[in-house]
């Protein structure tokens, strides 16, 4: 990367979206998820971000969810 030259969230791939939302709770997950189309589509195409979502709602105790 260039000096001077400055990233995004846009500009992150999506595992490193999925890598900062591990970092998150739900609701700030979700606000990261609904940010943009472009953020929403990455995100949506990777299992961890919503496996992480379900630990935190306790929704992996679930058998009939697994």
């Amino acid at each position: 990367m260039e000096k001077g030259t400055k990233t995004s969230l846009i500009d992150l791939k999506a595992e490193e979206l999925e890598l900062i939302a591990k970092y998150l709770n739900t609701e700030s997950c979700l606000n990261l998820f609904r940010t943009c189309k472009v953020i929403c589509e990455k995100l949506n195409r990777t299992q961890g971000f919503w496996k992480h979502l379900c630990y935190n709602e306790e929704f992996n105790d679930y058998s009939a969810l697994r």
